[in-house]
């Protein structure tokens, strides 16, 4: 049922002094004081269907899942809002979410069916631009902007003129983007099914790096480390 969400909200973790992570089947809480790696499985270790998850500055978790839309959990007073997809309207939330950010002005956005903000007058998600943007994959905020990666390729929404701009990459390069981050020069990374892709959005070029340059064949995730550097994970290692 889509009314029911698996854990009992008194088994919740102190999530305030540790990292969180998501699979399939539970939350997994890590604790950086004595390094220790706790799961908090669904019951009978049912499917959980979570995808990604946000704890925002209020202290709300946002959890965004693969059949069941959005689930905001707080975690003091125990309320739990559904954000679930309807048909019947237009700009509706998908029920397949896989990208959720808090921006530096407080304002929620998702991704997953198509990119959507939360409007908190109506306590719902809606599209924030006319033009729908479909098929979000990740969503990553730069400036006045946020960039979004999507199964067509990549795109950027503004938040001041609320406009969507198309940045194609190039024919030899596949649109599918799977994992976006921006480094602190501005420069776009990305991982698609070519390889890692570095774009300057200013000067509209790319460079691929790939097997047939001498990188690895196959990134899984991108991360940008304090010191600006990015690291990616490759066949379960990391450069």
């Amino acid at each position: 049922s889509n009314s029911r969400w698996p854990w009992p909200v008194a088994s919740w973790p102190n999530i305030s002094a540790a990292a969180m992570m998501i699979s399939s089947t539970a939350m997994i809480r890590y604790s950086p004081s004595d390094l220790r790696r706790i799961a908090h499985p669904a019951p009978n270790h049912a499917p959980a269907n979570m995808l990604c998850a946000l704890h925002d500055r209020n202290g709300n978790l946002w959890i965004g899942t693969t059949r069941y839309g959005i689930r905001k959990i707080d975690p003091l007073t125990g309320k739990r809002s559904r954000y679930l997809d309807d048909p019947a309207r237009l700009n509706s939330l998908g029920y397949y979410i896989s990208a959720i950010i808090e921006t530096a002005d407080g304002m929620i956005y998702a991704g997953g069916k198509e990119f959507y903000v939360y409007n908190p007058a109506r306590d719902v998600f809606e599209w924030p631009a006319p033009v729908a943007v479909k098929n979000v994959s990740r969503l990553v905020e730069q400036d006045h902007n946020i960039w979004v990666g999507t199964k067509q390729g990549l795109f950027c929404y503004d938040m001041r003129k609320h406009t969507v701009t198309a940045h194609p990459l190039p024919p030899n390069i596949n649109q599918v983007v799977n994992e976006l981050v921006v480094d602190g020069n501005g420069i776009l990374w990305m991982i698609t099914l070519s390889g890692i892709v570095r774009y300057d959005p200013v000067r509209k070029s790319t460079l691929l790096f790939n097997s047939r340059n001498g990188w690895p064949g196959s990134f899984s995730v991108l991360k940008k480390l304090d010191d600006g550097r990015i690291a990616a994970g490759i066949n379960g290692g990391m450069i």
